[in-house]
């Protein structure tokens, strides 16, 4: 094995979608006046752990909601915010500003189908989670990991890219989808990653949906 990468992949905060319980992917919803709250406590966090672990970078999605849970990270740790255009959510298509038993009822077809092709039943207007995982998950694992051996770092990301890189390392088998995992808003999650002989990515899962730090502000 090369050497390795600690990566901390966070969930943005919450937006007042996510508190209406609609799906959210390349819409650019801002965080709300809670999402700010649970930015500055996940901040405070990585500070505390920061004590014991050498952060050298902090990265977000492009969209509006990660960039601003990404900049109180970043300015507790006095680093910079780097753009990955490739940490970005899914684009679920038409079913984005949809609440869940409304896109069940309009696009009920596409729900039928996706319980039996998970990985390449497109979404209505969108892509596939093969095309997704292909496009962005394994480019930017790869991307982050070579820019970073032997160091820790922060990924501010969204569910679907949390659920896809815990599926890649812990080897779930492609064709069963992580829905029953909670990603919290402003949860993180820990990856010891590793370069195998062939070049792919291994590791272990170290901590999954961690939110003690909300809850220790009453969030």
């Amino acid at each position: 094995m090369s050497s390795g990468t600690t990566l901390y992949l966070v969930r943005h905060a919450s937006t007042d979608w996510n508190d209406e319980g609609r799906w959210q992917c390349l819409d650019d919803m801002p965080i709300n006046d809670k999402g700010h709250v649970q930015a500055e406590a996940v901040s405070k966090e990585f500070l505390r752990l920061s004590e014991k672990l050498d952060f050298s970078r902090v990265y977000s999605s492009p969209l509006m909601r990660a960039k601003q849970t990404a900049g109180p990270i970043a300015k507790k740790l006095g680093l910079e915010v780097f753009v990955e255009p490739l940490l970005r959510e899914l684009d679920c298509g038409l079913l984005s500003g949809l609440k869940l038993e409304e896109a069940k009822s309009r696009f009920s077809d596409f729900y039928s189908r996706l319980e039996g092709n998970w990985l390449d039943e497109r979404y209505p207007d969108g892509e596939t989670h093969r095309e997704y995982v292909s496009r962005c998950v394994l480019p930017a694992l790869d991307r982050i990991f070579d820019d970073n051996r032997d160091r820790a770092v922060i990924a501010v990301t969204h569910a679907g890219f949390i659920r896809a890189t815990i599926a890649l390392i812990m080897g779930t088998p492609a064709e069963i989808p992580l829905r029953g995992l909670c990603v919290d808003n402003c949860a993180y999650f820990k990856f010891d990653l590793e370069r195998t002989d062939d070049e792919g990515l291994t590791g272990r899962v170290s901590a999954i949906n961690v939110t003690a730090h909300l809850r220790k502000e009453g969030l």
